[in-house]
Order: structure tokens, then C-alpha cells, then sequence
């Protein structure tokens, strides 16, 4: 089997926290939209798991898209870049999905 990569590009002077602040929002009327959120959260977490231990250690704990959306306000760092970016197509693709 062929090793997972991810390949991520755009602007990251974007801030993703807003829009993901709005699907999260709703979501609570959305049961699709409610599961890709939820879904998408719990892969972020999965591959945030499986960095090294000093990657993971600059990764900014979240459990749920409003919490995402918080870090993703605060401020980006340069340890949140690849996270904030990926944060931002979650919030592209749950755009279609709404």
C-alpha cells in the first residue's frame, strides 16, 4: 500500500475560524453537515496522533469545530499554519455539503 500524503496550498492569511463558526452553528439543523463536522475533527485528530512527538506537541488541542475555530481566531502561529489551512477546506467543503 502507498503511503497517505497530504498536499495543501493557498493563501494562509486567511482565517478559517469565522466561516467554521457559522457551519458549526448550522449544523445543529443539518445532520449531513453535523457528521462531515464531526467526521473532520476526528481525522484532524487522528493525524495529529501520528506526528512526532515533538510536532504533536506544537499542535493546538481541539475536540470540536467550535474549538478549532477558536484557535483558528487567536491568532495563527507558524505551529498552526498546516492546521488553520486544512481548517479552511473543511469549511470550503462543508460550504457544498450546507
Amino acid at each position: 500500500m502507498a503511503p497517505t500524503q497530504l498536499l495543501y496550498f493557498g493563501g494562509q492569511t486567511l482565517n478559517s475560524g469565522p466561516s467554521l463558526r457559522r457551519l458549526s452553528n448550522k449544523a445543529a439543523g443539518s445532520p449531513l453537515l453535523r457528521q462531515f463536522l464531526d467526521q473532520a475533527v476526528g481525522t484532524l485528530q487522528l493525524e495529529a496522533s501520528r506526528a512526532r512527538v515533538d510536532d504533536r506537541q506544537a499542535i493546538p488541542v481541539f475536540r470540536a469545530v467550535s474549538e478549532l475555530a477558536e484557535k483558528c481566531d487567536s491568532g495563527v502561529t507558524a505551529n498552526d499554519v498546516v492546521l488553520c489551512t486544512v481548517a479552511l477546506y473543511v469549511a470550503q467543503m462543508g460550504d457544498y455539503i450546507w
